[in-house]
Order: structure tokens, then sequence, then C-alpha cells
């Protein structure tokens, strides 16, 4: 069990969420959701629970206000509990949410996706991240009649995409090869070691910097000589680069696709799209009470929506370019030790050196001037305004200051 320690000066600020938190341990696995792990956070004085969240702002159980750029791990795109978004919501509510029969709604959501994305054909919709990801493996496994999987990146949580660890079968684990974002030789090294064992290649559309130029070509011509599917994991990426992802940025060509995150602005729709011969090859299961659900079809539709109305896209990219911008000048100016790496939408604020201590303490004092960041990516959405992006330059200003070289 993680300790409950605070740092004493910072405790009265996060007074509620230690009581939660003892709470947690006692009833919860872990003590907390997946990733949602408030203890180092509150070691550091930071926010542990939510109480509510609006635009671009959260606010914990102790009634600290943050500027998020969190934003749920990347599903907040349109910004939270926006009030047009959620009277969309509230009249598909009215008309209700699961049903006995096939969602009509879903035809037009699929028409949209189809419309925007470049490589989509056909459609099929799941309830989060991980099923889609394993969605698009079981139609490359019954199209390819293969089993192993080449990976680069995080999938889901599903044993498939683990690749080892607690719980999941050495079995599964020797069907999964990972290899480094942008080397194509590893992936040669795959196949050549398997030959015709491979039956899909997973990679995620962009990590770091994003692609070299020719990776994503290298590896299309790679795979499809190697008789497997190319699959790009757009999860994180989906809407927020372009209405059609990051392939439609940057000119990459999948078979499949896998959107979720950003796809319903906060719900759990996500989907897979692609060429419509991999589809109709196979009658593979893939249907679950949830697959389809009238909710997350409303919340992509209105998402989708409000993006083409709004020019949306754009200002992802002109908000975090101002943001990028701004950190970088910050850091550069101020010892260069915290970087900030990444596209305008998606951007990164890290440690140059990764066993710098100084960085837990830098985000920690982000928290206490009312910025909520984290190590990772940092997710610009239609809520963040230019005064948002200039306070939080202010606050990394001072963090840094406070910090010195």
């Amino acid at each position: 069990m993680a300790s409950s320690r605070v740092i004493p000066e910072l405790a009265e600020r996060v007074r509620e969420s230690q009581v939660l938190r003892e709470r947690a341990q006692r009833v919860l696995a872990r003590g907390h959701q997946g990733h949602r792990n408030p203890h180092d956070t509150l070691a550091l004085g930071g926010p542990g629970y939510a109480s509510r969240s609006l635009g671009s702002r959260i606010w914990d159980v102790d009634g600290n206000e943050y500027i998020d750029y969190v934003m749920s791990y990347g599903p907040i795109v349109l910004g939270h509990s926006d009030p047009e978004f959620n009277e969309a919501i509230v009249r598909r509510i009215a008309r209700g949410t699961v049903t006995s029969l096939q969602d009509a709604d879903e035809i037009e959501l699929a028409e949209l996706l189809v419309k925007h994305v470049p490589s989509a054909e056909m459609v099929a919709l799941f309830i989060g991240g991980s099923s889609a990801c394993f969605g698009a493996l079981r139609l490359a496994r019954a199209y390819t009649g293969r089993t192993m999987v080449v990976k680069c990146g995080y999938h889901g949580w599903l044993d498939w995409s683990g690749a080892g660890g607690d719980g999941i079968p050495v079995e599964v684990s020797k069907l999964t090869i990972d290899v480094d974002y942008n080397d194509v030789e590893a992936i040669q090294a795959a196949f050549e070691a398997h030959p015709s064992q491979i039956a899909a290649v997973f990679i995620e559309s962009v990590q770091d910097n994003g692609p070299r130029e020719g990776y994503f070509d290298s590896v299309r011509e790679l795979v499809h000589k190697n008789g497997a599917v190319f699959v790009l994991d757009e999860v994180k990426t989906g809407l927020r680069y372009a209405l059609g992802g990051a392939q439609a940025h940057y000119g990459i060509t999948p078979d499949l696709t896998v959107f979720g995150k950003a796809l319903s602005n906060g719900y759990p729709g996500s989907a897979v799209v692609g060429r419509r011969d991999i589809f109709e090859s196979t009658d593979t299961r893939m249907g679950a009470t949830f697959h389809g659900d009238g909710l997350s079809i409303a919340a992509a539709i209105e998402t989708i929506r409000r993006l083409e109305r709004d020019d949306g896209v754009a200002h992802l990219w002109n908000i975090g370019k101002r943001l990028k911008e701004g950190l970088h000048k910050v850091f550069t100016s101020n010892g260069g030790w915290m970087t900030v790496r990444g596209d305008p939408p998606m951007i990164r604020v890290l440690p140059r050196n990764t066993k710098d201590r100084r960085a837990a303490n830098f985000y920690s004092g982000m928290h206490r001037r009312g910025v909520y960041m984290i190590q990772g990516s940092a997710f610009a959405s239609l809520a963040h305004t230019a005064s948002d992006v200039d306070m939080t330059i202010q606050a990394a200003l001072e963090t840094i200051t406070d910090l010195g070289e």
C-alpha cells in the first residue's frame, strides 16, 4: 500500500483528498483506478480526487481549481461538461440509450468517419480503446489466418498487448513482439524470425516528435510484402491532428485504424475503420451489449459536428502552438533541464534527463499555481484560451525560477 505521507506545508490544501485516499485503499483494488493514481500527486500537494469539471478547468474535492491539460488522459477535446454537447446527450437520453435493435444513428456516425478518414471504407464500433485495438487484431488474425503480432506503443491493457506481466499467460506473451518507434529494421527482423506467422503490425501514429520521413511508407511496404495487416493506433491522435486523424496530417495509409478517446469527448465510444475487403473477408464475432450504444454514438456525432462547424482542429493547433512555444522559451531561458516535445495538439512536457529529481517538484509547483500538468501528454482542447495558456506560461516561469538551474 502506498505511503499516505504528504509534505507538511502542503498537507492542508489536500486534506479532504487524503481522507478519501484512506477510504479508497480499504475498498478499491490497488487503491485507485488504473493510471489515475493519486498517491504521488498528493504527496507533493497536488490534486487527488475530482469534484467537478467545466471547460478547461477541474476542481478537486478540496476546492482547488486547475487549468487542466491532462483532459482525462486525452478524451476531452471540446472541453469538460460543454453545455451544447451536454444538450445533445440529454436529447439522446430522452430517446433511450441502449436498445434491443440496431441503433439507426450508428449509420450516421459510420458515414462521418468514412467521409473524413482517408483510409476508412467500413466501420465497426466498440467501447474503449483497448476493446477496439483487440477488435482490429481479431480482424487481422481472421483475415490472415495467423496469430502473432508486432506492436509499437501502448494499445490497451488486454493480454495480447501486455506482452508479459502479472496475470498474462506466457503462451499469450510469446505471440507479441515489441519494437521501437521509427525502427523499420526491427519490424523486418520480426518477419524474418517468424515467417508467415505475423498477422498484424500495430503502431501508435505519433510518439515523441513523430515519424521520421518515409517511416510509415516503409512500414506499409514491408507489412504488405510479408502478407500482414498494417494497423494504425489513433486512439490519442484521432480528431486532434485532423478530422481524419494523424494519418490525414502525415499522409499515412493504414489497412485498419483504431479511434477512441477524443472521438466521443468523454464518452467511451471507439471504432475500427479500414479496408472493406478485410471487414468483408470474415464473420468473426465482435459484438457486445454496449458496442454502438446510443450515448457514445451521440457523443461522437456531436464531437465531429462541432469540430467541423467551429474549425476546431485549427484551434487545437493554434492554442497548442502558443503553449509549446511559450514553455520552450521559459525552459531554454532557465537552464534547459525541462523540455517540451511533440506536435501542438498533444505536446509532452518532461525533464531532459529522466532521472532529474527536480521534475517532480516542477509538476508540484505547477499544481500549486493552479495548473494540472503531468509528465507525459498535455492535450489542447477547444475550451483552452489564450488567457489559459498565458497563465500557464507564467506559472511555469515562476515554478522553474524557484527551482533554479
